[in-house]
């Protein structure tokens, strides 16, 4: 007599091994959309800063000169200390550049889409000849846009 095995399923350890892989592959992908997303907040920045940057220029053509400044004017408030000091969620509306851009030259001041304590727009003026706006890039750097012979190097 012969003995007849069934197989109607799958064994245990061809489930794990199906599993694992599976994990193995969702956590490729979810490393690889981290990078996307950062490399797009990154992209949002550089747009951002141009924005202020062209909003700067048509300002300096009617007026004259850039905005001044109101100690350290950044996308996270005004702070008469260093701006990574600055705990705020939004530019301040009786710092420099915002009373000099909105509404008439920018509908709204961008802000940073982290906007925390490591990533945030800062504006420094030298002059009023010249200006620094500046922004921490995910992938590492600063991205800036200085105007002017003494630019700061914000």
């Amino acid at each position: 007599m012969y003995l007849k095995l069934s197989s109607r399923g799958f064994t245990l350890i061809e489930l794990l091994v199906v599993i694992a892989i599976i994990g193995i592959l969702a956590s490729v992908v979810l490393a690889s959309l981290n990078s996307a997303r950062a490399n797009a907040r990154d992209a949002v920045r550089l747009s951002d800063m141009q924005q202020i940057s062209k909003a700067m220029e048509l300002y300096f053509l009617d007026i004259g000169r850039y905005p001044g400044e109101t100690w350290c004017d950044s996308s996270r408030g005004s702070v008469a200390a260093a701006c990574s000091a600055a705990t705020g969620d939004n530019w301040s509306v009786t710092s420099g550049i915002y009373a000099a851009l909105v509404p008439n030259y920018i509908p709204i001041l961008p802000v940073d889409p982290l906007n925390s304590a490591t990533f945030f727009y800062v504006y420094e003026p030298e002059s009023s000849d010249d200006y620094c706006i500046s922004a921490a890039l995910e992938r590492g750097g600063r991205f800036r846009i200085t105007n002017g012979p003494g630019a700061p190097n914000c």
